[in-house]
């Protein structure tokens, strides 16, 4: 999955000093637009599921445990969960710090300086 970010705008021109018998200066027309494109690295887990857990699911058969075995089993909304997760910790470490780092996870390095001004970075009340 690839994702882009558009982002436009117009410089503000200041108006200058000047005397009153001298010439206005010219203003000027000036804006800018960027696209910043990339790809979304691939998120997942894989559950592990050994001989004695499927030996336990196939004797719990026909009780009234099924309920249980359902929440306990229920590992395609633990994976999207997990992968959710991540999501937002990738989200935190942008709005925290302006960058977004993996610093290898699973032999996966990347790192995106968003370019946030450091006037714009949160920061913690002085006490």
């Amino acid at each position: 999955m690839t994702w882009r970010v558009k982002d436009d705008g117009r410089y503000v021109n200041v108006a200058m000093c000047r005397g009153s018998d001298a010439s206005v200066p010219f203003a000027s027309h000036e804006a800018w637009q960027t696209a910043i494109e990339g790809m979304v690295p691939r998120l997942g887990q894989k559950l592990l599921v050994g001989l004695q857990e499927q030996l336990l699911v196939e004797a719990s058969r026909g009780t009234n445990e099924d309920w249980l075995i359902e929440l306990l089993y229920d590992d395609t909304e633990r994976r999207v969960e997990a992968i959710c997760s991540r999501v937002e910790l990738a989200w935190g470490d942008v709005l925290v710090g302006g960058k977004f780092s993996l610093n290898p996870e699973n032999r996966l390095t990347i790192e995106v300086d968003w370019g946030v001004p450091a006037g714009n970075l949160p920061r913690a009340p002085e006490v």
